[in-house]
């Protein structure tokens, strides 16, 4: 046995060898693809919308009903843009409290939308699956009735959810941008169509792979929509 020993042992030894050759030589990523700009053959330029849509095309009157002065939260961030409630209403603590009696609820699509406030009506720019739809609805804040929608087909795809972002309302205007940079503006009360332009196609705006989440700003008689893109738009005359 042990004049076999010498063989077994050169044996492990060319083993041994020969598995760290391998070790040493072996590429675990020789199948793996560089990913590099242009390898997805997106087009170059900016991402414009390709189908044509048509904002404010469907209009739904519900109900009418007259203002409601008081509680104002027109806009992301509210009316002085620090998002700091001033009205003197004190809150409650937790939705167990009795005092939070809740007055109404409703169900929404998909999304990080939010509301705005303005004289006793709830304005939210929401995304209907069904219909393939945004769609700018106006509630009664005592209620929760809808009063009117106004909305266009567009084609979303979920991407952490549908719809983004949050309408700038004035005394006579409410005006959103969609998810795909659809831009509208209503009249606050009737909801009838104003004015309404696609940023993509008409600006060169690129829309970004996940949406825009872009909110309307305002300065005196003018609001601003911020894009990216070939073009610089001017702050807007409503």
């Amino acid at each position: 046995m042990k004049k076999y020993q010498g063989y077994i042992l050169a044996l492990l030894v060319i083993l041994g060898l020969g598995l760290m050759a391998a070790w040493f030589f072996y590429d675990p990523v020789s199948s793996f693809r560089l990913s590099v700009p242009g390898a997805d053959n997106r087009k170059k330029g900016p991402v414009a919308s390709v189908e044509k849509v048509n904002i404010g095309e469907d209009f739904t009157l519900f109900k009418s009903i007259p203002d409601m002065p008081g509680t104002n939260w027109p806009r992301f961030r509210g009316g002085q843009f620090d998002n700091i409630n001033k009205e003197n209403i004190r809150l409650i603590s937790k939705l167990g409290d009795p005092a939070a009696h809740i007055l109404w609820k409703l169900n929404l699509g998909e999304g990080h939308a939010a509301p705005a406030v303005y004289e006793g009506r709830v304005y939210l720019l929401d995304y209907d699956e069904m219909k393939k739809e945004d769609a700018l609805r106006c509630f009664s804040l005592l209620k929760g009735e809808e009063l009117w929608r106004r909305g266009y087909h567009v084609h979303l795809k979920r991407n952490h959810g549908l719809s983004r972002t949050i309408p700038a309302v004035t005394k006579d205007y409410v005006l959103t941008i969609g998810p795909r940079c659809q831009v509208m503006c209503c009249n606050r009360s009737s909801g009838a169509l104003l004015w309404g332009f696609d940023l993509g196609r008409e600006f060169q705006a690129e829309v970004p792979f996940w949406y825009t989440i872009v909110k309307p700003g305002k300065r005196p008689g003018k609001h601003q929509i911020p894009i990216t893109g070939k073009c610089h738009m001017p702050p807007l005359s409503l």
